[in-house]
């Protein structure tokens, strides 16, 4: 465990040293902002019971951000190594490939909880704001979605990065991958009768919305923690066989 702590630690550092983290922190807190103060001032115009972050935690901008910011943040976990050539010489100490893999994908996922974080704020202004009691099921049912989803998103980047030397193309291939699953989610709005219900497992946006109704579902978290280790597994492969290969 202390070579995942120490590759873990280096590989948090690195995003605060990189213009980029920075960049998306910054466009998130803004698209969000956006978002939420667009959200507010729509439902002060037109009440209604439904609670406003029912409706933020599924709306088009923290979708936006989701695919947009997963691929930055992951691009460079395991693609930089490799073209600066470290990755080499990390290959021939004791440390496990699996080992590597993990603390890879920890750094990626404790730094994508740390870009949503400031989001909190909005909640709780809300909260110190608001007329009547803020409805706490949609708050804590969205935040549940954005960690199954990041578990998930930043599994994908580590599969994206592990297959390639260019960052670029790795934010492409993670892209595809998040962006291609994310419009299977609106497949079950399309269709009808049992292959409805087949779809409606695969869609992220479907389990946001139950999520955000205060309705946990342990078939979605089994769904997230198995592609989760699904895309760890070829990430692990990958490297496995480069290793093989040097």
């Amino acid at each position: 465990m202390s070579n995942v702590w120490i590759i873990f630690k280096r590989e948090l550092m690195s995003f605060f040293f990189s213009p980029i983290a920075y960049i998306v922190l910054v466009g998130i807190l803004l698209v969000n902002g956006i978002s939420c103060v667009i959200l507010i001032q729509f439902m002060n115009d037109q009440p209604t019971d439904v609670s406003v972050f029912t409706i933020f935690f599924n709306s088009f901008f923290s979708w936006l951000a989701l695919i947009v910011m997963t691929p930055l943040i992951t691009m460079k976990l395991f693609a930089e190594e490799k073209k600066v050539g470290t990755y080499e010489s990390l290959m021939t100490t004791p440390l496990k490939n699996g080992e590597y893999v993990i603390s890879k994908f920890l750094a990626g996922f404790v730094f994508y909880i740390i870009l949503w974080a400031p989001t909190a704020v909005y909640f709780i202004l809300v909260s110190m704001f608001s007329a009547t009691p803020l409805d706490q099921a949609p708050v804590y049912g969205g935040f549940i979605g954005l960690l199954l989803i990041g578990l998930l998103a930043v599994s994908m980047g580590c599969l994206g990065s592990s297959m390639t030397t260019n960052q670029i193309v790795a934010a492409v291939i993670t892209f595809a991958l998040f962006g291609g699953l994310l419009l299977v989610g609106f497949l079950p709005y399309a269709i009808g009768g049992k292959l409805r219900e087949a779809f409606q497992y695969f869609s992220m946006i479907y389990h946001m919305e139950e999520l955000v109704q205060g309705i946990l579902d342990w078939r979605r978290v089994i769904f997230y923690i198995s592609g989760t280790l699904f895309f760890l597994f070829l990430t692990y492969k990958i490297v496995e066989s480069r290793q093989w290969k040097a």
